[in-house]
């Protein structure tokens, strides 16, 4: 509760987009959660730039990353969990299988990296999937149900501290 509490005020008060997200993750952190990466990423509506993401590692900290209209393109066209996500996919998980590796190059490279667990979900504005965030740990045997059920539940609330930011 008190996490969406957070994002509430942080809505209330517009702060950026890569502030709201340092602070929800270490809020999620905080309650055990061991985010190790997130990518977040919003469509704009601007003549130079068509999508702006955001990435956040552990050992690096926050990268925002401004994606031209052609780079947009190719990224919707190969097969990845963005592609499935825009496709209408609800929701993208996939918990490392060293018998089953995953189909995506992204989600592979991120298992190679010690990566354990990924949870890809879409933002949903003005009926098109207007941008996505992507979660991973490192934990053993990934992100636990009560991991996945506070990073659903957190989820409404961040698509609507980015919602202002499509423009």
């Amino acid at each position: 509760l008190a996490l969406l509490q957070h994002i509430v005020r942080e809505v209330r008060e517009q702060r950026d987009v890569p502030a709201l997200l340092e602070a929800t993750i270490g809020h999620l952190r905080a309650a055990g959660i061991r985010i190790a990466r997130l990518w977040a990423a919003t469509i704009v509506l601007h003549p130079q730039s068509a999508a702006t993401s955001w990435t956040w590692l552990e050992a690096t900290g926050m990268a925002t990353i401004r994606v031209d209209r052609r780079q947009l393109a190719y990224m919707r066209a190969i097969p990845s969990p963005i592609s499935l996500l825009v496709g209408g996919l609800p929701r993208y998980r996939c918990r490392f299988d060293p018998d089953a590796p995953s189909e995506f190059g992204l989600v592979r490279d991120l298992f190679a990296q010690g990566h354990t667990d990924y949870l890809a979900l879409p933002f949903h504005m003005n009926n098109f999937v207007g941008g996505m965030v992507a979660w991973s740990t490192m934990a053993d045997g990934g992100f636990s149900d009560g991991d996945l059920a506070l990073l659903e539940s957190v989820h409404p609330m961040l698509q609507l501290a980015v919602e202002p930011h499509v423009q």
